[in-house]
């Protein structure tokens, strides 16, 4: 069975916390772009991977749900959630629940929208080389 990965992103209509009204439309497009192109990588390689957003004031039902619906063996929460003081909050209830729902689950860390499968690598050795 394929190693299978889940992406954690913040809610896009929050986008604008992190980068101002102004910004958050051109950013959103930049990061859903980066997501693909990163989703597309995984995928070449053979392995699963999905991406899901999460918003402040959310309960963490959606992601028990997910969590037991099948087997991840990384999950990552993105960088636009860790990297924001007002998120930490939901960064600190994202890592519980997965902890607890999923506790076989890697907690990944990736430091840009497309650098899900280096956070992979980091904890998962054997993964190969994505064709760029």
């Amino acid at each position: 069975m394929p190693l299978s990965f889940l992406l954690i992103g913040i809610a896009w209509e929050e986008l604008a916390t992190v980068f101002g009204p102004e910004k958050a439309p051109e950013m959103e497009k930049m990061v859903r772009g980066a997501i693909a192109k990163d989703g597309k990588r995984f995928e070449d390689l053979g392995y699963k991977y999905e991406f899901m957003t999460y918003g402040t004031d959310e309960e963490m039902g959606r992601l028990e749900e997910k969590l037991k619906e099948g087997k991840y063996d990384g999950v990552c929460i993105g960088f636009g959630i860790r990297g924001t003081k007002d998120f930490t909050p939901l960064f600190e209830r994202l890592v519980n629940t997965i902890h607890t729902a999923s506790p076989s689950s890697k907690l990944l860390f990736n430091t840009a929208p497309d650098g899900t499968l280096d956070a992979a690598r980091r904890q998962f050795p054997a993964i190969g080389e994505a064709a760029a």
